[in-house]
């Protein structure tokens, strides 16, 4: 078993958590926004399975999802998040 390659992550950092929560936040506010609201709801719930898994980095991509289809990803919010989580473009 000399080959093995380990898939295991770090655990998230505290500030991490934080800003997957808030990104996670935003995208809840948003849920009932825009014409692909199933979309969006769907992203929302995936973020919130990998949220609770420590699988930070895809539950805020999966809430920028959730956000591009409810307000567009030139809305102020979608921006801010796309910050937080230094995603660009």
């Amino acid at each position: 078993m000399g080959n093995a390659v380990s898939t295991t992550q770090a655990a998230p950092s505290a500030r991490e958590r934080g800003a997957t929560a808030a990104i996670i936040r935003m995208a809840e506010r948003h849920l009932d926004e825009g014409t692909m609201k199933d979309s969006a709801a769907l992203a929302y719930y995936d973020a919130i399975a990998l949220f609770q898994n420590d699988e930070d980095v895809d539950a805020q991509l999966r809430a920028l999802d959730s956000l591009s289809y409810s307000v567009g990803v030139f809305h102020s919010d979608y921006t801010r998040a796309a910050e937080m989580a230094r995603v660009w473009g």
